[in-house]
């Protein structure tokens, strides 16, 4: 891993909010999902009284949990550099010294070219703003499929 320089480091957002943009209110609709199956089939067989308030405590908590990532991903969006604009504060790393090579090594390297960027230590903005862009519309999903699954609690009960 590259420590980032000042060469290297690109603005942005920090690397947690990035991440919790891109996969949070996935990961609450994930949780809620869990977590309610296995509250219900723990519980049910025991008729708990207090089911309904833990899975309406859970489904609120997680509620609130993916409208922060769908936050969190508008957030990060609006901070993220603009692709068609370029990154003109930026200057590109610098190179080490080319020295002579011999003719068996330079052929061998531009066998082995990748595509510009392939490779690169601090990726580009166009991935970043594409995996926020997705990852907003994934947590407006997750915001709704949360919301929504408090409603078969409060109408049936969870041990129908």
């Amino acid at each position: 891993m590259t420590a980032a320089t000042p060469e290297t480091k690109r603005p942005g957002v920090r690397p947690v909010v990035f991440w919790f943009a891109v996969a949070g209110g996935t990961a609450a609709w994930l949780l809620h999902l869990l977590a309610g199956y296995w509250t219900i089939e723990l519980s049910c067989p025991t008729d708990a009284g207090a089911l309904p308030i833990v899975l309406s405590s859970l489904t609120v908590l997680l509620t609130a949990v993916a409208a922060a990532a769908c936050y969190a991903a508008w957030w990060t969006l609006r901070r993220l550099p603009d692709p068609a604009e370029g990154e003109a504060g930026v200057p590109p790393p610098p190179r080490p010294p080319r020295r002579p090579r011999s003719e068996r090594r330079r052929v061998q390297e531009q066998a082995q070219t990748h595509p510009a960027g392939a490779w690169d230590a601090v990726p580009g903005t166009a991935r970043n703003r594409f995996l926020v862009t997705g990852g907003l519309y994934m947590n407006l999903l997750s915001l709704v499929m949360v919301t929504l699954g408090i409603f078969p609690v409060l109408a049936m009960g969870p041990c129908w």
